[in-house]
């Protein structure tokens, strides 16, 4: 069952892992979304590990630094979720996507992240 609720590009782009104070090693991405990434690696973390993680996108583009999860392991790696991005980093990767097929798409799911719509009741009380 698939449990993402967010629009997966294939995107290739470097990034390095760190876990805790000890382990750091680089690989690059599958896909990319703006809730998570898949990535290829022979290295498989345990499912729930937490890691820093940054991005290094093409020239033209800051390095983008977040905190995620491991979620899933796959033949060619492993599938992260990012945890709590705040709202400048997830305007950040929607940049990264500008020129992608299904931009529009992503802008939709930026916007809903960033100004989720409020349930019906909480607008009738207001």
């Amino acid at each position: 069952m698939d449990h993402r609720t967010n629009t997966r590009l294939e995107f290739k782009i470097g990034i390095e892992i760190r876990v805790g104070n000890y382990q750091t090693f680089s690989v690059e991405t599958r896909d990319l979304s703006l809730g998570g990434l898949g990535l290829v690696s022979d290295n498989r973390l345990p499912l729930q590990t937490e890691c820093d993680i940054t991005l290094h996108p093409m020239s033209g583009h800051n390095t983008i630094s977040l905190k995620a999860a491991v979620v899933r392991h796959t033949d060619e790696g492993m599938g992260l979720v990012f945890l709590h991005p705040p709202k400048e980093t997830l305007i950040q990767l929607c940049d990264l996507f500008i020129g992608a097929d299904r931009q529009d798409i992503i802008e939709k799911e930026l916007r809903q992240n960033i100004m989720p719509e409020r349930p019906k009741q909480d607008i009738l009380m207001m």
